[in-house]
């Protein structure tokens, strides 16, 4: 499994041992996610969320150092609306680039990262995650795997098993409006989130 970049290859193993030849892209949406023992993933095959977010350069663009101080660099897409194009800094490897879609729907802002597998390419998988930014702090909380499983296992959310782990159907305006309510239960692991905080110039 690669994630689309351009730059190094990028080999996770979301079931099992990972196989990383670098961890930088996968910090920025599944630090607290990956761990050597098997892991659930949860993906979409869309980026999630009904619309696209406007982004701020003054909120987004910059310089960034996730919690083990690695910077990265937020550009906005000018042609396309809730793109953001990442540049890791202090890759070895040399500058690694990659494409976070940033879309909202129900109040929650969701940021998703392109997952490509040359063995699997129908349907697309997106890694995604909840995202929030106020300018200087930049948080994302993962979905708990399990609990978004038994809502599927229940018909609550569509969704099906997938080479990745759960993958979720088309959400419409009312499986939104589920998720943010909390309705049934808390869906995200609020405990161990991933920060980012703005890096001086």
């Amino acid at each position: 499994m690669n994630l689309r970049y351009s730059g190094a290859t990028w080999r996770p193993g979301w079931y099992g041992t990972l196989r990383v030849r670098t961890m930088h892209v996968m910090r920025i949406l599944a630090a607290a996610a990956l761990s050597t023992m098997a892991c659930q993933n949860v993906t979409t095959f869309y980026p999630l969320g009904a619309e696209p977010v406007e982004l701020d350069p003054e909120e987004w663009a910059g310089s960034w150092l996730n919690s083990s101080d690695e910077r990265i660099h937020f550009t906005v897409r000018a042609d396309a609306e809730g793109v953001l194009l990442a540049t890791q800094e202090e890759s070895g490897a040399g500058p690694e680039r990659f494409e976070i879609n940033v879309r909202s729907a129900a109040g929650w802002t969701y940021a998703s990262i392109l997952v490509d597998d040359e063995d699997v390419t129908v349907p697309e998988e997106y890694q995604w995650a909840k995202i929030k930014n106020d300018g200087e702090l930049i948080v994302i909380w993962f979905p708990d795997a399990g609990k978004f499983k038994e809502l599927v296992d229940r018909g609550v959310l569509p969704g099906e098993q997938s080479t990745f782990g759960l993958r979720l159907g088309l959400l419409s305006s009312e499986h939104y409006e589920l998720i943010a309510s909390e309705a049934e239960g808390v869906l995200f692991d609020w405990e161990s989130p991933e920060f980012f905080r703005r890096a001086e110039e």
